[in-house]
């Protein structure tokens, strides 16, 4: 009985099947590792800027007016081109010191450059307590950042003459206009090169005690 190999020829083609089959394999399996992780980007930003939308709704939202003791809700221009805001709010989100404990707390929120992701900013809230003291100290402070990828910032406040960018005024604002962008890195199926992807939020928050 005669036994037939394998020619070269036939061995060669099966090597190009079975390397072609691999490669369509691998690229699926890629194309759906890529897809995953992006999708996984923009879900994250979704929650991100939301939650910093009703942490931000909630301190705004809860404003103290002036008073001798407590005399500022105050929006500024920083000098990266963005804003800030300090105000005295009751919202508590936590205990600055155990043997401290207030109805109202001083809250700012502040952009600070990023150390690692070039031309991007860090959103911090800083908490400290306020019972009864004009001048907290910054030791009392707890600090809280928002995200480490903002690219935009910036508040626009509502009074009797419209929305103006900076607020330092004894009346609270009848509303707050918050816009910020944080930025996501998106990987490309095709390309394979990673490029950035915004993601920009906005929301319009009414101070019931705003009278100006």
């Amino acid at each position: 009985m005669n036994r037939r190999g394998f020619t070269l020829i036939e061995v060669l083609v099966t090597l190009v099947i079975i390397a072609m089959f691999s490669s369509a394999v691998y690229s699926i399996f890629l194309k759906a590792v890529i897809d995953t992780r992006n999708s996984d980007e923009a879900k994250d930003a979704s929650r991100r800027g939301l939650a910093i939308l009703r942490i931000m709704a909630k301190d705004i939202e809860c404003a103290v007016p002036s008073n001798e003791d407590i005399p500022y809700f105050v929006g500024s221009l920083t000098v990266q081109g963005g804003s800030r805001l300090e105000l005295i709010t009751t919202t508590n989100s936590r205990e600055i010191r155990n043997d401290k404990t207030s109805d109202v707390i001083k809250v700012k929120y502040e952009l600070v450059p990023s150390e690692t992701k070039s031309g991007l900013f860090v959103l911090v809230r800083k908490e400290f307590y306020a019972g009864g003291r004009q001048n907290e100290l910054e030791e009392d402070a707890w600090e809280r950042i928002l995200s480490d990828a903002i690219k935009e910032f910036s508040l626009e406040f509502l009074g009797n003459e419209g929305w103006v960018s900076a607020w330092n005024n004894p009346h609270l604002p009848k509303a707050v206009r918050i816009k910020f962008t944080i930025v996501k890195y998106i990987q490309s199926i095709t390309k394979g090169t990673v490029k950035e992807k915004e993601f920009p939020f906005e929301s319009i928050i009414s101070i019931p005690g705003g009278t100006e």
